[in-house]
């Protein structure tokens, strides 16, 4: 298990928000290996929908996912990411070490811009995994 230092998560507080002046991305958050919340949250522009208990289990289901997608690393490589195109929005899961970056933004994000976030994040927690 992976914890980590104050200042590392401050930095992943600091990157959460420059992520989130995008007017495309409506949440960024960093997951523990817990599947809870560590830093991040939604835009100002966007309120908060469902409740936390709801969230609390999407992050935990999410990270699930991820670590199940594991098993076939050795077939196909790790996985980078995960999207999830739902009616209004895309759910993308980006694994990095034993956490886990959640951005959920308006339909078809560019993916140029996930491999930014990707570089942003693993620089953070590649330190920390």
């Amino acid at each position: 298990m992976s914890v980590l230092t104050a200042s590392e998560i401050a930095e992943l507080e600091k990157e959460c928000s420059l992520i989130l002046e995008n007017d495309d991305v409506k949440f960024v958050g960093g997951i523990n290996n817990l599947g809870n919340l560590i830093a991040g949250g939604f835009s100002k522009k966007m309120k908060s929908v469902g409740s936390e208990q709801t969230w609390k289990m999407m992050y935990m289901q999410l990270k699930l996912d991820i670590e199940m997608r594991k098993d076939y690393d050795e077939l196909f490589g790790p996985v980078r990411y995960v999207i999830s195109k739902r009616r209004d929005v895309e759910k993308i899961s980006i694994p990095v070490g034993s956490h886990m970056i959640l951005v959920i933004t308006k339909l078809n994000f560019e993916i140029a811009k996930i491999e930014e976030i990707i570089a942003t994040f693993k620089s953070i927690l590649d330190n920390s995994s």
